[in-house]
């Protein structure tokens, strides 16, 4: 018995690294393995007008496209069809796919087993067809772009590391300038706490000239944030089209321009709160609320940029966790719009009612549509 255990365990002891050789080369071949686009079907688009099929143009507002692959040409290869928003595709006027958002593929030799090629494939996006992408793609085992993402790697590590060298010196001109105001905007037990301290000197404070750099500064650091998470997250939202960095100096002309559209819909923000305020007469409210609005994005900002830290350290590179860090400033603007109810309610004469309404049209209706066209 004990000699037919040695005899188990020694065909074990010669068995298991055979396995993990097999096993090691096929996870190596997959992980090398480099997406490949072939050919743009979006040059195919055909779009179905009186009657006939024409040449699809982008000024179009039909919410459905046809094009003819045909699998004898290419065989072996994947078709990929991704889109940000609910769409389904067709394959000669057969359903075979409904999808919310994302990327679908399919093997283009089986597809030539269940359908006659040529076939035509129709896709539908009932709300648009402006993000939809169509290609043949091909998986293959040469990294034939290492040198391009080698390059790509270092223009992002030394424009993030300057990016936080600028972000780092701005804080400390800023802390010599007015430690007392700066920490204000930093100071979280306030904006935790319903009862606003120093309350008759809040529409000077938010107004001053040193707070206006504050929001520059705000605007900047969000840009940044944002500007990195855009460079993993992918292609499944809206607003990351044209937010890649090619270079250092292309990475702080793009911090610069979302700095000033970030700077643009604060700026918008508070226009809107102050001017709904007076209409509601809650003119100390709407002041309370642009200054703990401030201490909010504070707050998201601090802990957006550990998760980020954490991120660089564990060296993440799922793109599902960057596109998290989107939903996480989501569900925190929501929680926003609950503290800032119960702020104002302690302090207002005016009913339920008149505060929930000034709060829709200051608040949740702004946070919805900004949310909605910028991201979902």
């Amino acid at each position: 018995m004990l000699h037919v255990s040695r005899c188990t365990f020694h065909a074990i002891y010669l068995y298991l690294p055979m396995r993990l050789v097999i096993l090691l080369v096929f996870v190596t071949s997959v992980s090398f393995s480099q997406r490949v686009a072939i050919y743009d079907l979006s040059n195919d688009w055909k779009s179905f007008v009186s009657g006939s099929y024409a040449d699809y143009q982008k000024s179009n507002t039909s919410n459905t496209v046809y094009f003819t692959l045909d699998a004898n040409r290419f065989r072996s290869y994947d078709l990929e069809i991704s889109g940000v928003r609910e769409f389904s595709v067709w394959i000669n006027g057969k359903l075979i796919k409904q999808s919310s958002a994302g990327v679908l593929r399919f093997d283009i030799d089986s597809l030539s087993d269940l359908y006659h090629t040529p076939m035509t494939v129709g896709l539908y996006a009932h709300k648009g067809l402006s993000r939809m992408k169509t290609s043949i793609i091909a998986f293959s085992a040469q990294i034939a772009s290492d040198e391009e993402m080698l390059r790509k790697k270092n223009y992002l590590r030394d424009f993030s590391t300057l990016g936080v060298i600028i972000l780092f010196v701005g804080f400390l001109v800023m802390l010599r300038f007015n430690r007392r105001m700066l920490f204000d905007y930093f100071d979280f037990t306030k904006l935790l706490s319903l009862q606003e301290r120093d309350e008759s000197l809040v529409a000077g404070r938010i107004t001053s000239r040193f707070s206006i750099l504050i929001y520059i500064y705000l605007s900047a650091w969000c840009a940044y944030l944002f500007l990195i998470t855009f460079q993993h997250i992918g292609e499944n939202w809206l607003i990351i089209g044209d937010f890649s960095i090619k270079s250092v100096g292309d990475g702080f002309l793009k911090w610069g321009q979302l700095t000033v559209v970030i700077a643009l819909i604060l700026f918008i923000k508070v226009s809107i709160v102050l001017s709904l305020s007076i209409v509601f007469r809650l003119r100390e409210g709407g002041s309370i609320q642009v200054l703990n609005y401030f201490r909010l994005i504070n707050f998201l900002l601090m802990i957006l940029s550990i998760i980020l830290v954490f991120y660089f350290i564990l060296n993440t590179k799922n793109p599902h966790y960057y596109e998290n860090l989107i939903a996480i400033t989501a569900w925190i603007m929501v929680g926003w719009g609950v503290l800032i109810f119960l702020k104002l309610l302690n302090k207002s004469s005016y009913s339920i009612f008149h505060l929930f309404s000034y709060l829709c049209a200051s608040e949740f209706f702004p946070m919805i549509i900004l949310f909605k066209s910028l991201f979902f």
